[in-house]
């Protein structure tokens, strides 16, 4: 009798029955994961020889095309006026006069604006790919910041993100400008400390505003460290004169490990939310078993239960013992 009842007090589901249950899901979900990362013919590098990886590259059909990674928008036509450049000794002399009123962490000022017009000539005077040829590359925005007097007047290429530009009607001038763009952004190398870089030919593609997602080559002359606040700081930028051309903005392809961690961490969750769902199982069938209610029992029922378990000649039970003395007690007190 007991043991049907301790039977029909469990639940559909027994504790053990769960227990195969979460780990069977668990065990699939680790199998989905290691086929998953066998998949990707990243983890089987380490299995090719060195000589495998050394062996000269088959040669490429000539129908297909191959990426060259370059921009893909259309070439911009430019305004290449004539005129002398730094290349010039008597240019180059002229600029070293006017390379000493400037001043370095500051404002642009009215002293300045000779050395300014001047670099506009030279970059005008020469096309873009000119220009980007005879650039520098090598000079990030710790040197100029540093050592601005020993940049000056040298062209530099960036590879800029740009975040804001600004257009403005020049004033009268050497290079015969009429207006002016003035762009704001950041390379990889100088993280969040901005370049200001100024231009007279907005490229194709590019659109003024203070808040802007714009991907551009800029090469141009550095001229000083111009002085700026931000944030109620003072702050400093390089400025530099010359040309810009638009590019695609380029979205990194996600890295390969991003895939399979997320695909870790969604296991994992799953994992944990399955151990969970039969914790909480195993909680809520415990607390069901204590709080149900005994199911009543008569002297039969428990004599029949004590001859058939342990056999007879077995004691006899209590209850029933103390209701036959109570029956002779009372037969014999109406007797008397």
């Amino acid at each position: 009798m007991s043991r049907s009842l301790r039977r029909s007090s469990r639940g559909a589901f027994g504790s053990r029955s769960s227990t195969k249950l979460s780990s069977m899901v668990v065990m699939l979900i680790i199998l989905g994961l290691i086929y998953t990362r066998a998949r990707d013919p990243q983890t089987w590098r380490w299995l090719a020889s060195d000589a495998a990886a050394e062996a000269e590259p088959l040669p490429r059909p000539a129908s297909v095309a191959v990426p060259t990674g370059r921009p893909t928008r259309s070439k911009p036509v430019e305004a290449v006026v004539p005129e002398a450049t730094d290349v010039d000794p008597e240019e180059e002399a002229a600029a070293l006069g006017q390379f000493a009123a400037i001043s370095d962490k500051a404002p642009l000022t009215h002293s300045e604006m000779p050395a300014y017009w001047r670099l506009m000539r030279w970059a005008r005077a020469q096309s873009f790919d000119e220009l980007s040829r005879r650039a520098r590359r090598d000079v990030s925005f710790a040197q100029l910041w540093e050592q601005p007097e020993k940049y000056r007047g040298q062209p530099l290429r960036l590879r800029l993100h740009v975040k804001r530009i600004l257009e403005y009607e020049a004033p009268k001038n050497s290079a015969k400008v009429e207006r002016v763009y003035e762009a704001w952004g950041w390379t990889d190398e100088s993280k969040s400390y901005p370049y200001v870089v100024v231009f007279s030919e907005l490229p194709p593609g590019m659109h003024v505003g203070d808040d802007v997602q714009e991907e551009g080559i800029f090469v141009g002359y550095f001229l000083k460290t111009m002085s700026y606040t931000a944030f109620d700081k003072g702050r400093a930028a390089p400025l530099v004169v010359g040309r810009m051309r638009a590019v695609e903005r380029s979205i990194a392809p996600a890295p390969r490990w991003a895939s399979s961690t997320a695909l870790w961490i969604a296991g994992g969750c799953v994992a944990l939310l399955t151990i969970l769902v039969v914790v909480l199982t195993r909680r809520k069938a415990r607390t069901r078993r204590a709080n149900s209610k005994q199911v009543p029992v008569d002297d039969a029922t428990i004599a029949d239960w004590l001859i058939n378990e342990q056999g007879p000649g077995a004691p006899a039970p209590v209850a029933s013992a103390n209701t036959a003395v109570h029956s002779q007690t009372h037969e014999s007190g109406l007797g008397l």
